[in-house]
């Protein structure tokens, strides 16, 4: 599985198992990042993939690709008048 992302996300090939739950693919890109894996989603097709979906579960060939989105914080606040 190829897992591809933002410019400050994870980037590489991932190898797992058919019934390796997605939550271990999270702490995995969290652990390369640097980030929370609660300030990330992973996509396929556009849908986010649940922590307990397997791609077993999903239906996935050999080598598919994810996506990783990295979660936008900040903004500055409204100023009043």
């Amino acid at each position: 599985m190829a897992v591809k992302g933002d410019p400050d996300a994870a980037n590489g090939d991932v190898k797992v198992k058919g019934t390796t739950k997605f939550g271990k693919i999270y702490a995995a890109v969290a652990n390369q990042t640097g980030k929370d894996d609660g300030s990330f989603i992973i996509t396929y097709d556009g849908e986010r993939v649940d922590k307990n979906a397997t791609p077993e579960e999903l239906g996935f060939e050999e080598e598919e690709c994810l996506d990783v989105h990295i979660a936008q914080v900040g903004g500055a606040p409204s100023a009043a008048c």
